[in-house]
């Protein structure tokens, strides 16, 4: 099924050599009520070709697209494969043999999903087919991924991301952004952060969203998340320190609103109820770094979600 099984690039190995296994938590999204009066624009379908029995008997890449939002915001994602030779994430490739859904239907056995073909378009990498789904399901090495870890991380978990994904969308924004009519401006894209702790916790966690940290902490009572590399490591410490057999991942995406950068040690928790988040990267004191990962500080749980959980 997947037509990237090549070795060329199979030097590509994770830098954390893990199985995953993706826990899925019956959960509701209690915090991701939709306001009235808030909706989106998308114009991607203006550069669609609609005529469908043109790129029958054809091979195609597939474009499987969700639009979700939480809090006032909309946020798409896009379904992407892993390739088990390289690791690497690409867009699924199939052969329409049937008309488009029923080719999707069949490859990944979708019964209640409902899918919409939206269009086409051709480019120097071939037939592009765009189906919009509204609801997220799991396949064996398929997950959907945000715009952020495609365009601005490279990779999903510790998996690269391919160059062709990645092209193929900044060299069309709109197929991405979403534009909030009311105000004429595009939706910020959520920023990919995440949490490492027990498995315990993150069942908690992932029904329930994330607690507030200590009015002790750096910054106040307000909602911590880290790095890939960072959440990992936290979650294997907490492991051999708690004597648990599993560390965990949350992967979560947050909006970050008007938001502020630190690179100073001088910055007071007190400041950030001027801003709705804040971003700390490598603090130096006396020219030592005094922190070892970057984190992010959200001040409201209605610009977090949780995505998904991830058993090391």
């Amino acid at each position: 099924m997947n037509p990237h099984d090549d070795n060329s690039n199979s030097d590509s190995e994770s830098e954390y050599d893990y199985d995953y296994d993706t826990v899925s938590f019956e959960q509701k999204n209690m915090f991701a009520i939709k306001p009235d009066g808030y909706t989106y624009v998308h114009e991607l379908f203006k550069w669609l070709n609609t005529d469908e029995k043109d790129i029958h008997n054809t091979c195609a890449t597939i474009v499987l697209f969700q639009i979700n939002n939480f809090g006032p915001n909309y946020y798409i994602q896009y379904l992407l494969e892993r390739n088990t030779e390289n690791n690497k994430m690409y867009f699924p490739k199939i052969s329409l043999k049937h008309n488009v859904k029923q080719s999707i239907r069949v490859l990944f056995s979708l019964k209640d999903v409902s899918l919409a073909f939206k269009g086409y378009v051709k480019s120097d990498g071939g037939v592009y087919a765009f189906i919009q789904i509204d609801t997220v399901f799991s396949f064996k090495n398929m997950d959907f991924c945000l715009v952020d870890e495609i365009i601005n991380q490279r990779k999903y978990l510790d998996y690269p991301i391919d160059d062709s994904v990645f092209s193929f969308l900044v060299s069309n924004p709109d197929f991405f952004l979403l534009k909030n009519p009311a105000i004429k401006q595009n939706y910020e894209v959520p920023t990919i952060v995440f949490h490492g702790d027990t498995y315990e916790n993150a069942r908690v966690y992932g029904t329930f969203g994330f607690p507030r940290q200590s009015e002790y902490s750096l910054f106040g009572p307000n909602f911590y998340f880290t790095t890939y590399k960072k959440a990992v490591q936290t979650a294997m410490s907490l492991q051999t320190a708690m004597n648990v057999q599993t560390g965990t991942i949350i992967r979560a995406a947050i909006v970050l609103g008007n938001h502020h950068v630190i690179h100073t040690p001088q910055f007071k928790y007190s400041h950030l109820e001027h801003y709705d988040s804040i971003y700390v990267g490598e603090i130096r004191l006396n020219d030592n770094i005094t922190n070892d990962a970057a984190y992010w500080v959200v001040k409201s749980r209605t610009h977090i979600e949780t995505l998904s959980v991830h058993v090391l």
